[in-house]
């Protein structure tokens, strides 16, 4: 019984981890460069001063 109830373990581990990829092809999170922030930040402020 202990033998069935540890193959079945490992197998819905190997399944969880074998599942666990990033097919998309891409980064989550969007790299931008320190003049990109800057210039939100700018336009984040002008909204501000607008409302």
């Amino acid at each position: 019984m202990k033998i069935i109830l540890l193959l079945i373990t490992i197998f819905f581990s190997s399944m969880a981890v074998t599942s666990c990829t990033n097919d998309e092809g891409e980064t989550e999170f969007d790299h931008i460069t320190p003049e990109e922030e800057q210039q939100a930040l700018l336009d984040r402020m002008e909204q501000e001063k607008v409302n």
